[in-house]
């Protein structure tokens, strides 16, 4: 049973339990992961709580589960689960650093996917994403641990914070030229999994909200530079008024086809 547990064929069976009913099952295997116990005596069991191997193994059915989860649009469970194992993980002693353990670990690990795809769903889902404030602090402060200079999801993600929403990130990044040399590059790359417009819709929504606070010359900025970056997804408006370039780019981008890949 461990070898089934911990092998590929995961990524298959997890849709198909969801798909029948039995996420218990499922909650049961990641318990049966977290504690050894694959079902008998076995002396070549590879369990070892605290290998960097097996935790990515408890982290790869984690993020099956929250994929599933965000696939029945069940955002906030997705949250709940990825925080009980940041939490889990911690308290049984597998990160002795906290969530600096895995400082050094690879961008593409489970728990960084797992990150990585809530993440995107609740930039996708703009305002409407549903999550109380003390869990949209948390899940910000979990996935700043796998910040790099391309990562450019953490720059945006304030724009959508339900009671302290900001542009300040977005608006350093583009001043400092961060934005062209990193994240930019790297938005490019993502094309296929729908990253230039995510990251479209993000910048037109901050414009709006500096507008909102009556803060135009920074609004006009942000629609500059969204103009300048994304000409496939927006044109260039820059003799109209703040408002109607909003406006109008909503609607640009808006009948552009988006779909949310889940890794």
């Amino acid at each position: 049973r461990e070898s089934f547990l911990t092998g590929r064929l995961m990524d298959n069976v997890v849709p198909l339990m969801y798909s029948e009913g039995q996420e218990q099952v499922v909650w049961d295997w990641l318990s049966m992961l977290y504690e050894g116990d694959s079902g008998g005596q076995n002396d070549g069991s590879a369990y070892d709580p605290k290998s960097p191997t097996w935790q990515e193994n408890e982290a790869n059915l984690v993020r099956l589960m929250v994929r599933e989860a965000l696939r029945r649009r069940n955002l906030l469970g997705a949250v709940q689960e990825y925080a009980q194992a940041w939490n889990y993980m911690t308290e049984s002693g597998r990160l002795p650093q906290g969530i600096h353990h895995f400082r050094s670990s690879s961008p593409i690990s489970s728990m960084s996917r797992t990150s990585a795809m809530i993440v995107h769903t609740i930039i996708y889902r703009r305002h409407n994403h549903g999550l109380p404030s003390v869990l949209y602090d948390l899940i910000t402060k979990l996935d700043h641990h796998w910040s790099r200079p391309k990562y450019w999801q953490q720059m945006v993600l304030p724009i959508y914070h339900p009671t302290q929403a900001s542009a300040d990130l977005l608006l350093q990044s583009l001043r400092l030229g961060d934005f062209l040399q990193h994240k930019l590059p790297f938005i490019r790359q993502r094309a296929k999994s729908g990253a230039p417009k995510l990251a479209t819709i993000a910048m037109i929504d901050a414009a709006q909200l500096l507008l909102d606070r009556e803060q135009p010359l920074k609004a006009q900025f942000v629609l500059d530079e969204t103009e300048k970056y994304f000409p496939e997804l927006v044109s260039e408006r820059k003799l109209q008024d703040n408002e109607s370039r909003i406006q109008a780019a909503r609607r640009e981008v808006d009948a552009k086809s988006l779909t949310l890949a889940f890794g």
